[in-house]
């Protein structure tokens, strides 16, 4: 299992998603509104005022967010259960490069017939 990145910033978006940045660059954004429908303890979230003082918290070492008295969240929940709206660069080289290798093996097998 590789290592979580550390949490950079959480901005608070439409629809009760949030959107986190990794010290890795990666960008990911993860859905609240489940977890708010379903978790009575949790229903402040619902006003759109306390569900905006998301925060990143710094006691343990950026590796969760915050709703003050309300809710704390892991970085690991938000990495792997949020969807990617951006890749770390890392990884974009990486996937550029064999979607290259990709494109030249089919123009290849494209040149067979």
């Amino acid at each position: 299992m590789s290592k979580i990145p550390t949490i950079v910033q959480v901005i608070p978006l439409e629809d009760y998603v949030i959107e986190v940045h990794f010290q890795n660059q990666c960008v990911k954004r993860y859905d609240m509104l489940p977890l708010i429908e379903t978790d009575p303890e949790i229903k402040p979230l619902r006003d759109p005022r306390i569900f905006r003082e998301v925060q990143v918290s710094f006691h343990d070492r950026r590796r969760s967010i915050y709703w003050p008295g309300v809710l704390r969240v892991s970085a690991k929940e938000i990495y792997e259960g949020g969807w990617i709206e951006k890749l770390p660069s890392r990884q974009m080289t990486a996937f550029r490069r064999y979607e290259e290798i990709w494109g030249k093996a089919l123009e290849q097998l494209g040149h067979m017939h």
